[in-house]
């Protein structure tokens, strides 16, 4: 499909992971190396890997689902070539038919700060046993539910759960909505560009929010979900393009830092506050905008 690439695979395992390895082999000079060794190559090569691959991309080989991995590459890959591969793309044609369509709701909100002259957001990798995407690296929130009047309900209530992070009003700020169609109700499995429109059982949409972390804020939160992510971490947009992220966030990554967290820095500071909601007209933030809530929660 691509003639080059424009990164090259930094294929990582854990320290243990490679002591483990090396034991296993069945020839003495493999599995005596000395660990302190092996610890000491380890420590040089990633070091020195930004020298050697300034493009690098990390990819773990302990995960259980390697063909997640390969796909958001590939999603990854063909943002270059200004291509969207996967999901269909809705046009106002398509209303008809998805208007009639019940919605799955999801969030997503950035924590963001300002630090050393740069952004940096707050991220997470997905567990290894996460059954989709594991080992790849997301913002928080997650599934709407029955109790969650609204989407803001929802982010906050996610925030709370993952990162015992109580979310200020007046700093959450809705500056996108990623909406896809899909054959299953999770959206797990999104409709292709090859796929016909009369595919999707499923109408998948985001909201995604801005919040702004205060110093107070940045003490405050707990890693509160091992089990379905490793403890999060602030990373600047250029550590971020080292890491492979869920698929629609490999579309829209680029744009949060270099867009919509200055313009809502640049509003916070003028104003002293930022407006809930900049795409109101479109998207009221209901809990569901066409269909009955009790519609998404009882179709198989």
């Amino acid at each position: 499909m691509y003639d080059e690439f424009h990164y090259q695979l930094l294929f990582e395992c854990e320290k243990e992971t490679m002591h483990q390895r090396c034991e296993a082999r069945g020839r003495p000079e493999e599995s005596n190396i000395p660990t302190e060794y092996l610890d000491q190559i380890w420590d040089i090569y990633h070091i020195r890997i930004k020298e050697i691959y300034p493009k690098f991309i990390r990819i773990p080989t302990d995960i259980r689902e390697p063909d997640h991995m390969i796909r958001s590459l590939f999603i990854h890959e063909a943002k270059f070539e200004n291509l969207r591969i996967e999901e269909m793309t809705i046009t106002n044609e398509m209303r008809n038919y998805i208007n009639n369509l019940p919605v799955t709701g999801y969030t997503l909100i950035t924590l963001f700060k300002f630090n050393n002259s740069e952004y940096q957001v707050l991220a997470a990798r997905r567990s290894k046993t996460t059954k989709v995407y594991a080992q790849q690296y997301s913002y928080f929130g997650g599934k709407k539910e029955i109790t969650d009047k609204t989407y803001r309900d929802c982010v906050k209530r996610e925030a709370l759960e993952e990162l015992k992070l109580k979310v200020e009003g007046h700093k959450l700020q809705l500056y996108m909505i990623h909406e896809y169609l899909s054959k299953n109700k999770s959206g797990t499995n999104p409709i292709l560009q090859t796929d016909n429109l009369e595919d999707a059982k499923f109408l998948v949409q985001v909201p995604m929010y801005l919040y702004l972390m205060t110093t107070f804020d940045q003490i405050r939160w707990k890693y509160n979900e091992p089990n379905n992510m490793e403890k999060p971490k602030w990373m600047t947009y250029e550590e971020c393009t080292h890491e492979i992220w869920t698929p629609f966030l490999q579309y829209y990554n680029a744009q949060i830092f270099e867009k919509h967290i200055p313009n809502y820095i640049h509003e916070w500071t003028q104003k002293g506050k930022v407006t809930a909601n900049l795409i109101k007209g479109e998207f009221p933030d209901l809990a569901t905008e066409n269909h009955p809530l009790v519609d998404e929660q009882t179709i198989a």
